[in-house]
């Protein structure tokens, strides 16, 4: 009797880890940035799909103005009361602007020039739109780098950066 107990309570116990293990991997899913996505939305996908993805206390609309251009975006916080959006998803393109999504490899926001060397072959560094980003043509991203007098000086010339200069947003494209 006692070896009917201990086989069922170890298939419970074993049926409770894969459980929490494919939960884990659901959530991780949730968070991670590939080619053309974040987590459940693509860089196509219709506003409505997106608005699906998240709740709609997550969601406020907005409109930005680039280039004396504007474009209706969505403002997503993954906490409704955090003052900077998680994402802002434009018509060409998501930004990223928490650290929770992160590549397969691990890189996202607070990554540093140096992590991204180590990782993937640096296409290019630009500055555009007052945007000093290290363009990443493999993921179809640019990682936006903080401001500094440095990066400044650098005037587009990525090993003159110093290599711990962070990551503060991710343009997927």
């Amino acid at each position: 009797m006692r070896n009917g107990k201990t086989r069922s309570a170890v298939a419970s116990l074993f049926l409770s880890i894969i459980v929490l293990s494919s939960a884990a991997k659901a959530d991780d899913a949730k968070f991670e940035l590939k080619k053309g996505s974040i987590g459940r939305i693509s860089v196509n996908d219709p506003i409505s799909t997106t608005q699906k993805a998240y709740s709609q206390n997550q969601i406020k609309k907005s409109t930005i103005e680039l280039e004396g251009e504007t474009d209706d975006t969505l403002e997503i916080r993954l906490e409704p009361k955090s003052k900077q959006p998680d994402l802002v998803v434009r018509k060409n393109g998501i930004i990223v602007h928490s650290p929770k999504f992160k590549t397969a490899s691990g890189l996202g926001v607070g990554s540093t020039v140096a992590d991204i060397r180590k990782i993937y072959k640096v296409n290019s560094f630009v500055i555009d739109e007052g945007c000093n980003c290290i363009v990443i043509d493999e993921l179809k991203m640019s990682f936006s780098l903080k401001d500094s007098e440095a990066v400044e000086k650098a005037r587009g010339d990525l090993k003159k950066v110093p290599v711990s200069t962070p990551v503060v947003s991710i343009w997927v494209h």
